[in-house]
């Protein structure tokens, strides 16, 4: 009788343990232990300093920058795109960082940043991923690390500026510069609005199952080097060395700071891993466009939502909206262009 009641117990304790409620519990307390073990990483990040920064023009509306930042904490130098507005009369304005595509700064880019520019807003914009290592598949731990740790180190930079506002600093991040930013969200308190464009949290899903180019040839040449054979393989592989993987260290927070753009027929950040993003983002404010493509939303978040996105980021900061204003130098066959090469 006593063994049965041992044997009763030890099955419930096994059902207990078993039980898929669990098994997510003590999976997120693993991402979360990764998390935090990589805020720490973030702390003890060397300063930041420019190695070169010069005026490149100016125009009635803002003063156009480039300059190089170098740390410890990079691998590389980080190019910085500056956009200074000198709309208004206010002193303090707010900070807009534009991440792009994989391709790296283009067009696309620039036309965003001259549109909240003469908004009175200042943009900056970079790229930092490293073409190199990134196809060496046991350094993608250290490629995205260098990704998060130069995105800090822009706005460690950036904010020394005394005329930016620190409590209006906010993100837009399109294609990849999107899943770059769900990184960066994670473990960086001072941006308090962002914007993102077909863009998902799941690093490891998107490398293996997306049907871009670029991302199958990385692929490739990281299951050639890895010896593995399925893509299960491989986005195990890819998950386990991530420093964390952003998609599972969500919480109940509130995200009405967010502005999300998806896509319904996007194969490049697939459709289904965008919508698992918007999932998590409670209360983020969604626009989802039904009969668009990756390409097709790009462009479209252009030619449509800027005002839109404008206007989200003046709610959140409480900002008067100016007036709606026309760029003379919009060419929709060149940004066409642009994104096929580029996204």
């Amino acid at each position: 009788m006593k063994n049965a009641k041992n044997f009763i117990f030890l099955s419930l304790i096994f059902k207990v343990l078993c039980s898929p409620y669990l098994c997510v519990s003590l999976g997120a307390a693993t991402e979360n232990t990764k998390l935090a073990t990589f805020k720490e990483v973030v702390k003890a990040r060397s300063q930041v300093k420019w190695e070169d920064f010069s005026l490149k023009s100016q125009a009635e509306d803002y003063a156009y920058f480039v300059g190089s930042l170098d740390s410890e904490s990079f691998m590389k130098k980080v190019t910085v795109y500056y956009y200074s507005s000198l709309v208004g009369e206010k002193k303090l304005k707010p900070l807009l960082l534009i991440f792009p595509g994989i391709g790296g700064v283009s067009y696309y880019d620039h036309y965003i940043a001259k549109y909240f520019v003469k908004k009175g807003f200042h943009v900056a914009i970079s790229h930092t991923i490293d073409v190199v290592n990134s196809l060496n598949p046991r350094k993608v731990d250290v490629v995205l690390q260098n990704n998060v740790l130069s995105s800090i180190g822009i706005l460690d930079a950036l904010t020394q500026f005394e005329d930016i506002d620190q409590s209006k600093i906010g993100l837009l991040g399109s294609s990849y510069g999107g899943i770059r930013s769900s990184f960066l969200l994670k473990v960086e308190d001072r941006i308090s609005a962002a914007a993102l464009v077909v863009a998902s949290s799941q690093f490891a899903k998107i490398l293996s199952s997306s049907d871009f180019f670029a991302v199958n040839y990385i692929k490739k040449s990281h299951m050639q080097q890895l010896g593995v054979t399925s893509d299960e393989q491989y986005e195990e592989y890819i998950n386990n060395k991530l420093p964390f993987e952003p998609h599972d260290c969500f919480n109940d927070e509130d995200y009405s700071n967010h502005l999300i753009f998806s896509s319904k027929l996007d194969a490049v950040v697939p459709a289904h891993l965008q919508d698992s993003y918007v999932k998590l983002l409670k209360n983020a404010r969604h626009i989802r466009f039904d009969n668009l493509g990756h390409i097709g939303s790009l462009i479209w978040f252009v030619a449509a939502h800027l005002p839109h996105t404008y206007r989200f980021f003046c709610e959140k900061w409480g900002e008067v909206p100016i007036e709606d204003i026309n760029i003379n130098d919009w060419n929709s066959d060149d940004l066409e262009e642009e994104l096929l090469n580029w996204h």
